[in-house]
């Protein structure tokens, strides 16, 4: 699965997603204090999975209209 990880998930779960033989993009180590509605796009651009913690991001999707992103 191709997943983007956003940078308040813990390097534990990177590290164990991309031992399990995922794709994982984490925010921490290539889109460091990126803004939210950007890692979204990103998201759905690569067609990757968002993971998170962050609330807001519903927000976005719902409120906003902005594209819901799905792994592949």
């Amino acid at each position: 699965m191709r997943i983007l990880a956003d940078e308040n998930i813990l390097d534990q779960v990177v590290i164990q997603l991309r031992a399990a033989g995922h794709d994982v993009r984490w925010a921490m180590e290539t889109d460091r204090g990126e803004a939210d509605p950007n890692l979204l796009e990103l998201a759905t651009r690569e067609r990757r999975a968002l993971i998170t913690y962050d609330k807001d991001f519903g927000d976005l999707v719902h409120r906003d209209g902005m594209s819901a992103p799905h792994g592949t």
